[in-house]
């Protein structure tokens, strides 16, 4: 009879029928099991955003002009400013759709130094690259001369079409970005 009520699996772990064991550590043994489910999914959850952040282009942004431009001289690149606010809907549009292609990631590594300016903290870089509007992108000579500039958002096609306008010698655009 107790046969019927217990049971040895293919593996030899004793079995025992859900209705045997007791409410209160049913209960208990259900939390466990949510626990144990929820931690699982959260570090898979993390593991495979940061697969996928690892695998994409991301643009490497300095944070500070004078780096930016110490960093241009000697390898003669110009300098991408871009300039954000948190609060600026197209700057978050900007920076989510076409900062965060693959594509426009790469060339943007590739062709310049980048600097991501954000123009609440910066308010005298502000005033002085005369930006009036959010977003704004600004190309620098490495003798620190403003290139180019454009203001407000610009897709992905507008923005390739502009980098590799200002820096014709550039020209390993990425195959699949029409102009």
């Amino acid at each position: 009879a107790r046969g019927t009520l217990t049971k040895l699996a293919s593996d030899g772990v004793k079995m025992v029928h859900p209705q045997l064991i007791h409410p209160q550590t049913r209960r208990k043994l259900m939390r466990s099991f949510r626990k144990i489910f929820v931690a699982c999914s959260l570090i898979l959850t993390v593991t495979l955003g940061s697969l996928v952040v690892a695998n994409g282009a991301e643009i490497v942004w300095r944070k500070h002009y004078g780096i930016a431009a110490a960093e241009s001289a000697p390898t003669n690149k110009p300098i991408l400013v871009q300039f954000k606010a948190g609060w600026c809907s197209s700057c978050v549009r900007m920076s989510r759709q076409t900062m965060a292609e693959a594509q426009v990631a790469e060339y943007v590594n590739a062709a310049y130094i980048p600097l991501l300016i954000d123009a609440d903290e910066n308010p005298d870089l502000v005033s002085s690259f005369h930006v009036e509007t959010l977003p704004a992108s600004l190309i620098v000579s490495p003798n620190l001369k403003i290139l180019a500039r454009w203001e407000g958002y610009r897709s992905v096609i507008e923005f390739m079409r502009d980098l590799t306008q200002v820096c014709p010698k550039q020209t390993a655009m990425p195959v699949n970005v029409p102009l």
